[in-house]
């Protein structure tokens, strides 16, 4: 059941590395965390990793959610780096 999930913690954490619009130590925290989520493709693996694989997630998945919470989007960044980036 928690396949999926764990397939989109990977994605989305190599996504928000390139996305977020802050300090990138969110987004390799955010990496790091999805390789903790994926060890749930193992039940055995996840059984033996408990709680340490869960930790890292939470903390940069917190992280970034109080960063947000505090500091926001600068919306001339959020454009200015949308407009970079489009062909």
């Amino acid at each position: 059941m928690r396949k999926p999930i764990s397939a989109a913690a990977a994605v989305f954490s190599a996504a928000t590395g390139r996305a977020v619009p802050g300090p990138a130590v969110f987004g390799v925290m955010m990496m790091i965390g999805g390789l903790g989520w994926l060890t749930f493709l193992s039940p055995a693996l996840a059984g033996q990793l408990k709680p340490w694989n869960m930790l890292l997630g939470v903390i940069a998945e917190t992280a970034l959610t109080v960063w947000l919470l505090a500091k926001g989007v600068s919306p001339e960044r959020w454009r200015a780096q949308a407009s970079a980036r489009s062909p």
